[in-house]
């Protein structure tokens, strides 16, 4: 059951469609920027992944999990907010992957999607938001 076989791009090839992509680009940037805000509100759990493979690689930190390991829900676990993909930078409510042990990396079992508002709270929380992570981790912790 083979499929249809495609012949690799030879170098030049490569460079004029890279060359022409450039011009398209310079030609109309914003119309590349719709294009990628589009993809990232399209397949969020892919720019998860793709983000966490990243920082994973910066961090120095096991990558071991698949874009199916990412399950995204409607709504925070933690605060219960809406999560809704950002145009642009990350709001509060956007989805944030956290590492619920950070030194045990990006693997099965330690990864749950958030609120970027929820996984940043350990530095500028209020008391109710704390109290809220504090007894949400209490009750789903495997420790």
């Amino acid at each position: 059951m083979g499929g249809k076989r495609v012949t690799p791009l030879t170098r030049e090839q490569r460079d004029k469609y890279n060359a022409t992509r450039r011009s398209d680009y310079e030609k109309n940037p914003e119309l590349y920027a719709k294009r990628s805000r589009d993809w990232r509100v399209n397949h969020k759990a892919q720019t998860i992944y793709y983000s966490a493979q990243r920082r994973a690689r910066k961090k120095g930190v096991p990558f071991e999990i698949e874009i199916s390991d990412i399950v995204i829900p409607e709504y925070c676990p933690v605060l219960g907010i809406k999560l809704e993909v950002a145009s642009g930078y990350a709001q509060d409510n956007s989805p944030s992957l956290d590492r619920i042990i950070p030194a045990l990396g990006y693997v099965k079992g330690n990864i749950l999607v958030i609120s970027y508002k929820a996984n940043t709270i350990k530095s500028n929380a209020t008391v109710d938001e704390l109290r809220k992570v504090a007894a949400f981790y209490g009750n789903n912790s495997s420790s």
